[in-house]
């Protein structure tokens, strides 16, 4: 089976240091469970607004970012399994750096996975896998094959085939429909 995976929101913790940076400059103590729509910038300061996009160009940004719990074993057991695992994800068009930090990264947390299936793109509809896993509404709901939200506050709306709110959901999931598995046992 073919997996796309989002990076930002699911493999790696962006806005977990996203808010760290904010909160240390505005004197705030936003939460992930505070932001519960996808637009970010509104649940900021005023003063801080859209300029919260900025955090995402300073330069080694995404290299210091926490991986999600559980994400290295998971994608390692699908990896194992014979899954052909994709990260599909964005990059900032302003940050020169933001598609190398971000595949550096993957190297050092995922040293197995295979680095030609890194994609960076804004239209993850346009790739062709079985699934993706996403945790932004948009990229759930442009993506032509079946989808699987990575619940968080700011998906509890969105709309999508399957929904899993921890990595060994997710393995348990594709073992559940991956075909190959279902043809092996039928016959």
């Amino acid at each position: 089976m073919m997996v796309a995976i989002d990076l930002d929101g699911v493999c790696a913790d962006t806005v977990g240091r996203w808010l760290e940076l904010y909160n240390k400059d505005y004197s705030d103590c936003l939460t992930h469970a505070n932001i519960i729509r996808w637009e970010l910038h509104e649940f900021v300061k005023p003063e801080c607004g859209v300029k919260m996009y900025e955090y995402l160009n300073q330069g080694e940004f995404f290299s210091g970012l926490d991986p999600i719990p559980g994400a290295a074993e998971a994608l390692a057991k699908l990896h194992e399994l014979g899954h052909e695992l994709f990260i599909v994800t964005a990059s900032p068009r302003k940050s020169p750096t933001a598609a190398f930090d971000k595949l550096c990264w993957v190297e050092k947390h995922f040293p197995f996975f295979d680095t030609k299936n890194f994609i960076t793109t804004h239209r993850k509809g346009i790739v062709d896998t079985d699934i993706l896993l996403d945790d932004s509404p948009s990229n759930l709901l442009s993506f032509p094959g079946r989808t699987c939200v990575f619940n968080q506050p700011w998906n509890q709306d969105a709309s999508c085939d399957y929904r899993v709110k921890a990595w060994p959901e997710f393995v348990a999931l594709i073992k559940r429909i991956d075909p190959v598995e279902v043809e092996l046992l039928e016959v």
